[in-house]
């Protein structure tokens, strides 16, 4: 069989919806010999972060020396995105050998897409001998496929409403979800939320009896300079917590001063691994987090063009855009391109695009579960925009394309959804990002 096939099959999964059942999953993985008992697991949880988060702690400990898997989701333009050893995607051979030989098992359990993929990097990761892996989990956490892995750190990065469909209808509910990746005597780190989301997440960290420690509590984070390449700043352990750290100058190219909470968070992380034992080294931690690139958040895709990319999709993720773009909006018109899927808060979202804009340009990606554009436009004109639709992400970019090209003229910020990045990416002729760390 082909990849394109194998993905075809894999996608074709997805009619069987979202299962939130752990039995099935356990089932297969003892059926193909329990291959997420094969090396030690970090899972991270989280409503916003987690893509960041987890390559950020991909990219250090593999400087350690080790053999790093990454598993991350949803992915950006080819499947491969989903699953890296060292940074770099899994080989399309090594994709079509694996369902080959577990398909029968995904059947006789009736797994889910997200189920079989997460069973495929399990499988894959074995496969490579990988010394570690990082997951990072989906939907929840209390019931996700990836929480079948028992972790030796849990992180639970920034909480905020989404998925509350399904995960519970108050910050609460969610977090005691997210929370759900918890072990006995098994430290967990977390950044937090609204008060209480982060009570939720103390209680059950009691309940469970998990060593928990909040970032904003452990570590104080000083922001040094922010410019086009990234920010710097300094980490340092907070008070006299106990945390035997020294204070440390950091660089990541991640834009976007949340990307400085995300980093702070993976540093307590880091620590409390270099506290079991893991040897982890400042100095690793410094050059991990300078190299490491995660594509799709506010992320410069070609260098020719005034163009951001960013996959914000909820209140939170449209809010920490608006504020890392504040200055630029004071000094040239940012032009909005938007493309959203059913099941999200899209008023909520254009409340706080308004912060940077007046006008948005919208466009249905191409998934069947696209946001009608004059439904769309709609809660954008509730937000105050000012709206035109188009029938396709490609063309709604074009237009807002038009007339850009200057470092002082309008700037364009594609946003909305993961289907609508996809999109807009291939009508620029964008790849997929094969390695994650930077050559240098």
């Amino acid at each position: 069989m082909s990849y394109a096939a194998t993905t075809a099959y894999l996608f074709g999964l997805e009619s069987r919806g979202i299962k939130l059942d752990l039995d099935r999953m356990r089932a297969a993985e003892q059926a193909l010999g329990h291959p997420e008992q094969a090396f030690p697991s970090i899972l991270v949880a989280g409503t916003n972060g987690k893509g960041s988060t987890s390559t950020l702690l991909a990219s250090v400990l593999e400087l350690g020396g080790r053999r790093v898997g990454l598993y991350t989701s949803p992915h950006l333009l080819d499947f491969r995105e989903r699953i890296r050893v060292d940074g770099r995607m899994i080989e399309p051979e090594a994709v079509v050998a694996r369902v080959a030989a577990d398909r029968e098992v995904w059947e006789r359990y009736e797994l889910s897409f997200f189920e079989a993929t997460t069973l495929l990097a399990l499988s894959y990761f074995r496969d490579r001998a990988v010394d570690l892996a990082v997951l990072e989990v989906g939907m929840g956490g209390r019931l996700d496929a990836t929480n079948t892995a028992e972790p030796i750190l849990s992180v639970v990065t920034a909480l905020g409403m989404d998925h509350a469909q399904v995960l519970g209808d108050t910050p609460a509910k969610i977090a005691r979800e997210k929370a759900g990746i918890f072990r006995s005597g098994v430290p967990a780190v977390a950044a937090g939320g609204p008060l209480t989301a982060t009570a939720a997440l103390r209680q059950v960290a009691a309940e469970m009896r998990t060593p928990l420690r909040l970032r904003r509590e452990w570590v104080a984070v000083n922001e040094l300079r922010r410019d086009s390449e990234g920010t710097v700043f300094a980490v340092r352990a907070r008070g006299a917590r106990g945390l035997k750290a020294a204070p440390l100058r950091l660089r990541t190219p991640l834009r976007g001063g949340h990307q400085v909470g995300n980093a702070a968070l993976a540093t307590l992380a880091l620590w409390t691994l270099r506290e079991q034992g893991l040897e982890i080294s400042d100095p690793a931690i410094a050059s991990g987090f300078s190299r490491a690139r995660w594509p799709g958040r506010l992320e410069r895709p070609r260098p020719d063009l005034e163009l951001l990319a960013d996959a914000a999709h909820n209140r939170e993720g449209a809010r920490v855009v608006a504020e890392s773009l504040a200055s630029e909006a004071r000094r040239r018109e940012i032009r909005l391109v938007a493309g959203m899927v059913e099941g999200k808060d899209h008023l909520g979202f254009f409340r706080e695009m308004r912060r940077l804009s007046t006008r948005v340009w919208i466009g249905a990606p191409r998934t069947p579960r696209a946001m009608p554009p004059e439904a769309l436009a709609a809660a954008a004109r509730s937000a105050g925009f000012e709206t035109t639709t188009f029938g396709s992400v490609r063309a709604a970019l074009e237009g807002a394309l038009a007339g850009t090209g200057t470092p002082d003229g309008p700037l364009v910020l594609l946003a909305g959804s993961f289907f609508t990045l996809e999109e807009g990416y291939r009508s620029l002729d964008i790849g997929p990002m094969e390695s994650l760390w930077h050559s240098s």
